[in-house]
């Protein structure tokens, strides 16, 4: 299920002449790295390059670094090499066919890994923390980002960061727009996000590292891709002049198209049609149930919007909201507990293309936040090294035991830890 890889949401791979300018004056100097998929990586057009690269909104923000961060940069054309524009043209970047590429060129030279921004598209939670270069042969561009032997997660806390960006989810419904909405087909089931998920987090919070959580968005129908049928409907004299005829049942649709995939297709075979002297193909809004047909219905997008919130849901089930809290209001708020910082949660409209939302963090640390004694919770053999006053956190309502189900011991203030 790795959708981001296959599809694209840029029209066109861009060009950029010169450096971003960021006016970092009033920064401090943090160490910040950047965790994800596409979306983080700098994926555009259905592939990547420096040129995309150093427009990824990891780039762009920095997070609080006096300095630009340092970014895995792939000489062009790419790896995978981007479709580039008119897109009537049917090429990439390298010269190859619209449908595929096989290209994937060296970094660009004096480039070090890892860098600052490990983020890769395709990237499920499972691969961030445990898929390594090596054994991703379907997706070379993960040994232009990755040195052998590590994977997102390492080749992050090797660089000891002070601040962590973490998008991950996406890959994990992305299939879903293909008109499928099923668990275990077009979705990853939510154990299999959450677990490494959590793994991952926990990772990170012996570090000490402030987290930044970039989250799915609330509502599917704001994804880029998709158009509802109505808007097929009047967009139809667009679609004639490309020789596509909108059927009359986007008339009043409230189905949503993926027009990313489906317009294309429809274009591409317009074209081939038209010059063959063919009836135009025929743009249909009507969803065909249990198929692929990138079309989705307002319940295939309340089940979206579902697996979005059933992720928050699950952190705030196992207690994760204690440590790293994600807000779901636009706010400023604290923790509960003598030293609780203050949390707050920043909204943008266009961050990165699919990610609407992401939350700001700060990790509570408090006494309150560990709800459980370690004498009462963790194993016998433990208890003589625990003092009588610390405290654990439960996971899961296990006994100190993480949902990787690795062996674990506790110690003092900081619940349980992996041995």
């Amino acid at each position: 299920m790795r959708g981001d890889a296959s599809q694209s949401t840029a029209p066109n791979a861009t060009a950029v002449s010169g450096s971003v300018s960021v006016d970092r004056s009033s920064k401090t100097d943090e160490r910040y790295v950047a965790i994800g998929t596409s979306i983080s990586m700098g994926w555009e057009s259905n592939g990547v390059y420096d040129a995309s690269q150093r427009l990824s909104w990891p780039a762009l923000l920095g997070f609080a670094t006096d300095h630009g961060i340092s970014l895995p940069l792939i000489q062009s054309p790419g790896c995978t090499s981007p479709i580039v524009a008119p897109l009537g043209g049917g090429l990439r970047l390298s010269g190859e066919s619209i449908s595929g590429s096989t290209v994937c060129a060296s970094n660009d030279a004096g480039v070090t890994l890892p860098t600052q921004n490990v983020a890769l598209a395709a990237a499920l939670a499972a691969d961030a923390v445990q898929t390594t270069p090596e054994a991703a042969t379907s997706y070379p561009w993960f040994s232009r980002v990755l040195p052998p032997g590590t994977t997102e997660l390492t080749a992050a806390l090797s660089q000891h960061p002070t601040i962590v960006s973490v998008e991950l989810g996406g890959n994990e419904v992305l299939n879903a727009t293909s008109g499928l909405v099923a668990p275990g087909v077009t979705v990853v089931p939510l154990p299999y996000f959450t677990t490494p998920y959590d793994a991952l987090l926990d990772a990170l919070e012996p570090t000490g590292a402030k987290a930044v959580l970039v989250g799915l968005p609330a509502d599917a129908r704001n994804l880029p891709a998709l158009r509802r049928g109505d808007e097929i409907w009047a967009d139809r004299a667009e679609f004639a002049s490309l020789h596509v005829d909108v059927s009359n049942d986007c008339n009043g649709n409230q189905n949503y198209i993926n027009v990313s995939i489906k317009s294309l297709n429809l274009a591409f075979t317009a074209a081939f049609m038209s010059s063959h002297g063919l009836p135009n193909p025929v743009f249909s809004c009507a969803d065909i149930p249990g198929t692929q047909d990138l079309v989705l219905t307002p319940a295939d997008i309340a089940t979206i919007n579902g697996y979005a919130r059933a992720d928050d849901g699950s952190h705030q089930a196992a207690g994760r909201s204690a440590r790293v809290r994600i807000l779901l209001t636009r706010r400023t708020v604290r923790c509960a507990g003598t030293q609780g910082r203050a949390v707050q949660r920043r909204q943008s409209d266009d961050v990165a293309q699919s990610v609407r939302v992401f939350h700001l963090a700060r990790r509570c640390a408090s006494e309150r936040a560990w709800t459980r004694r370690a004498r009462s919770d963790c194993s016998v053999g433990d208890r003589r090294q625990i003092p009588e006053r610390a405290h654990i956190r439960p996971v899961q309502r296990a006994r100190c035991r993480w949902p990787t189900r690795l062996a674990t011991t506790c110690f003092r203030r900081r619940g349980c830890r992996k041995r």
